[in-house]
C-alpha cells in the first residue's frame, strides 16, 4: 500500500468533477475550476513523468474520458455526481492552501502512478 496515495485514482475523480463542472456548472465563478484544472495538470506531468506514456498519448486518454463522461444535471438526479462537484468545490474554496498542500503531499514521491488503493 502507497502511503503517499493513488495517483491515477485521484486523477480519474478529478476528471469527473471537471466533465461534471464543464457540463453541469459552466457559471461557476469560483476559483474551484481553475483549481481543479491546475490539479489535473500537475497530475498529468506526474504521470507523464513516471509512467511509460507520453504526453500526447495521455492527452488523448484524457479527452477520451472526458468525451465519453455524460454527467446529469438535475438536481434531483440520484447518482450523486452534482452533490460530489458541490461538495469538493466548498472545500477547496474554503481551505485553497490545504488543497495545494495536500496535491503536494501526492506527488512529493516519483513512483508508478496506480489506481488502487483508490480511497
Amino acid at each position: 500500500m502507497d502511503p503517499h496515495g493513488a495517483v491515477l485514482c485521484v486523477w480519474y475523480i478529478y476528471l469527473e468533477i471537471k466533465a461534471v463542472g464543464d457540463r453541469c456548472f459552466r457559471d461557476d465563478a469560483s476559483e474551484f475550476p481553475k483549481l481543479l484544472n491546475e490539479a489535473i495538470e500537475q497530475l498529468d506531468t506526474f504521470i507523464v513523468e513516471n509512467a511509460p506514456i507520453a504526453r500526447p498519448e495521455l492527452e488523448a486518454a484524457k479527452a477520451k474520458y472526458l468525451g465519453s463522461r455524460n454527467p446529469v444535471c438535475r438536481p434531483d438526479s440520484k447518482n450523486g455526481q452534482l452533490q460530489m462537484y458541490e461538495h469538493l468545490r466548498d472545500s477547496i474554496n474554503r481551505d485553497v492552501a490545504g488543497f495545494r498542500a495536500s496535491l503536494a503531499k501526492l506527488l512529493a514521491v516519483p513512483r508508478k502512478p496506480v489506481m488502487n488503493p483508490c480511497l
